[in-house]
């Protein structure tokens, strides 16, 4: 039964591509992002846990995470809903707060009309959010996915286009597909837009060597490094010239993959002696220290991590350097 659902699942995600391509010929100027995704909405769901592994696990992991470390909300704008998956983890935790979704797609947002029917502390508005952006702060791009996706080739300019229009935001995305970085800016790049931060991620030494070997060389103002999940002991000394910070954290899941204190603290020394920014983000639900392993809940990962007071800041050293 698994593969026959496995199957079928694959057979709609292709037809539904095979079906924004038809469509998208059809139309002088392509599709617009709103129209992609209203294309897509009845199948977007099943879609979606189809090709993000564990994605259940993700979604309540992370909601928990973020919910144990901050005081219950009385308000949630959940920016870009799509269908509200993410919005109904954070309902079944906290069903007290007052929820706005908001989104482009109306298609989208009708799945999740139905998602919330009869909720009356959940609402939705069908708003282009771009338009009304923070006046400052930073933006995280697909957090749940990779910017630099194959499949987010055909809409992603008109992503650079809002980035390259609200110079006064800050945005961020981590990709794990650094080798597409070159083929995926736009025209106007030269060495880098001064507002935004390109994270590369790695997990073991191997794609270390790899990634940051390319890493390196691109024309990129804003680089960070991230090691989360930490899967073993990595040597980056050799990459970190150019890099303003790296974090470290461990897996967070039932079926975690051990992270060592030991790695952890190696990565450190090598940011401090090479003046980089280093933060240890959360602890593994297995975490190995002084030799012994303990397994941690999902709400003290990011806690832990704290209470090591290991983090270092390159720009407190710069200040201090600066008043001598």
């Amino acid at each position: 039964m698994g593969q026959i659902a496995n199957q079928m699942a694959f057979e709609t995600f292709y037809k539904v591509k095979e079906k924004i391509k038809e469509t998208r010929a059809e139309k002088k100027h392509g599709m617009s992002i709103e129209e992609q995704f209203n294309l897509i909405a009845d199948e977007y769901d099943v879609n979606r846990k189809r090709f993000i592994p564990c994605f259940d696990d993700y979604y309540i992991t992370s909601t928990k995470m973020i919910l144990a470390n901050t005081e219950t909300p009385h308000r949630v704008l959940d920016l870009g809903a799509g269908t509200g998956l993410l919005s109904y983890y954070w309902y079944r935790e906290c069903d007290t707060a007052n929820y706005v979704l908001v989104d482009i797609a109306e298609d989208m947002l009708e799945v999740s009309r139905k998602r919330f029917h009869g909720i009356e502390n959940v609402s939705h508005e069908i708003m282009d959010y771009t338009k009304q952006l923070p006046k400052s702060g930073l933006i995280y791009l697909c957090f749940a996915s990779d910017f630099l996706l194959e499949d987010a080739d055909q809409w992603r300019d008109e992503c650079w286009d809002i980035i390259r229009e609200r110079s006064d935001c800050t945005f961020l995305f981590l990709t794990k597909r650094i080798e597409r970085f070159v083929q995926c800016i736009p025209e106007d790049w030269g060495d880098g837009y001064d507002h935004v931060v390109v994270c590369c991620t790695v997990e073991n030494q191997e794609n270390a060597d790899r990634k940051l070997s390319v890493f390196q060389k691109l024309p990129i103002k804003h680089k960070q490094i991230t090691a989360q999940p930490l899967l073993e002991r990595i040597n980056m000394e050799k990459y970190l010239a150019g890099i303003e910070a790296v974090v470290v954290g461990g897996e967070s899941d039932r079926n975690a993959r051990v992270l060592d204190y030991d790695w952890v603290l190696d990565i450190r020394e090598q940011c401090i002696r090479q003046n980089v920014s280093f933060q240890f983000r959360q602890c593994g639900t297995h975490f190995i220290k002084d030799g012994k392993e303990y397994t941690l809940q999902v709400k003290d990962l990011f806690s832990q991590a704290r209470r090591a007071g290991i983090d270092y800041d390159r720009r407190l050293l710069m200040d201090t350097g600066s008043k001598e």
